[in-house]
């Protein structure tokens, strides 16, 4: 079998500021290491220099580098073109990339992939969507999904009427768009239950859930090790967020955090001491920094050697599913592969079912319940460890990139048009 996969990002087995680089670099390797031949096709949309032969994957006979092609992403519209793309799009104007589609094709009429293999991409799912060869896309978050949650914040925050009416507009017409775009999509595999029925619902008949997927760096020896330390309970860590702060997933996780949970965390904890570690690049939206006044929370900001800072944090909190916006996320992943105790709200198993309470995390349908969880683990190590261990096995179990790439071609073996 022949894959193509185009990519905006480089695969690199070494970690760096986007964990992308890394987890593509490990689904390739999975698909080599099942025979597959491997064509890869570079978007450069930041004209950076690249040196191609620093990609550590052209080792293997079966990988090999098509081309690059270079993209500059639209700077600014003036009104017309800005009143065009609310009222009265076409598929051009809200993802230019499409342009690329000529130059796309031709490159795919000599390559004659069996397959198209998209990795965490919208604009590319977009761009190769009725490309004519099969395309299977390995999905986030649903774009309109995404946008409609953006919308409710800046509803609530920012916008005025008039800037609402606009934004509404907007969606309606670029979610039909999308959607029309994306049946021609052949396989969404969505790496969060509830998005993948979102699909299923709105007419796309191959969409389905599959699992999203992360890389271990230690050695079963070394977690294990890691678990069984005992930590340090004059100052209990907290990891309570991981990722950009002013994403949307992170910026409804953050307002939860100190709107709802930190108040109820400081009732139960009392005076016994606690930090909550805020890790992730950029500065959180001014909304969300005006809540921030407690003295446990503390920002750190972008940290290079991020596991070594997690593993000083018994608890791995996310609040971001406890919200309206409700989406797979690989930090659970990341947290498991560290041996850390995973604590979130639960509806996060609508997204990952995998997460099971009292076994691998713990799970709680309020800010009450969290909070209780978080201070079992503080009182209780022996929970600790026994959580910790399971979300290691767990992540053993299912989210292995071996494991998921064996579900992707089974998936494309088994395809009928």
């Amino acid at each position: 079998m022949k894959i193509l996969i185009p990519s905006d990002i480089i695969p690199s087995k070494e970690h760096n500021i986007r964990a992308g680089n890394i987890v593509l670099y490990n689904i390739i390797k999975g698909f080599l290491n099942k025979g597959v031949q491997v064509d890869f096709l570079y978007f450069n949309n930041d004209n950076k220099k690249i040196n191609i032969s620093d990609i550590d994957l052209l080792r293997n006979k079966r990988f090999n580098f098509v081309t690059e092609l270079k993209f500059k992403p639209h700077t600014k519209d003036n009104y017309w073109k800005k009143f065009k793309k609310v009222f009265l799009p076409n598929m051009y104007d809200l993802f230019p990339i499409l342009f690329l589609k000529a130059n796309v094709k031709k490159e795919v009429q000599k390559i004659k992939p069996d397959w198209i293999f998209i990795f965490w991409s919208e604009n590319l799912t977009h761009l190769f969507a009725n490309i004519e060869s099969k395309v299977f896309a390995y999905y986030g978050n649903p774009l309109c999904k995404n946008m409609k949650a953006s919308n409710f914040l800046l509803e609530k925050f920012r916008s005025n009427f008039f800037q609402k009416l606009l934004q509404n507009i907007y969606l309606y017409n670029l979610s039909k768009i999308h959607h029309r775009i994306m049946k021609n999509i052949d396989i969404i595999g969505n790496v969060a239950k509830n998005d993948a029925l979102y699909y299923k619902n709105k007419g796309h008949k191959n969409s389905f859930y599959i699992t999203n997927t992360w890389f271990n760096k230690f050695s079963d020896i070394q977690i294990k090790k890691e678990i069984n330390k005992n930590y340090k309970t004059n100052i209990f860590r907290i990891a309570a967020n991981l990722g950009k702060l002013n994403g949307t997933a992170n910026t409804y996780g953050l307002i939860y955090l100190f709107d709802r949970l930190v108040p109820v965390l400081n009732e139960v904890f009392k005076n016994e001491k606690f930090q909550l570690h805020i890790f992730g690049s950029g500065k959180p939206e001014s909304y969300v920094l005006k809540k921030s006044i407690f003295k446990n929370v503390i920002f750190r900001g972008y940290v290079r050697n991020i596991d070594q800072a997690l593993l000083q944090c018994p608890v791995f909190l996310c609040c971001n599913n406890a919200t309206r916006y409700n989406v797979g996320h690989t930090r659970y992943l990341h947290a498991w592969t560290l041996g850390r105790c995973v604590v979130s709200h639960n509806n996060v198993r609508l997204a990952m079912p995998e997460l099971k309470h009292n076994f691998n995390c713990l799970l709680g349908k309020d800010e009450y319940e969290i909070a209780q969880n978080i201070y079992k683990v503080y009182k209780n190590k022996k929970l600790f460890k026994t959580i910790s261990c399971n979300g290691f096995d767990e992540f053993k179990k299912s989210f292995r990139s071996d494991i998921v790439v064996d579900k992707i071609l089974k998936k494309m073996k088994s395809y009928k048009d």
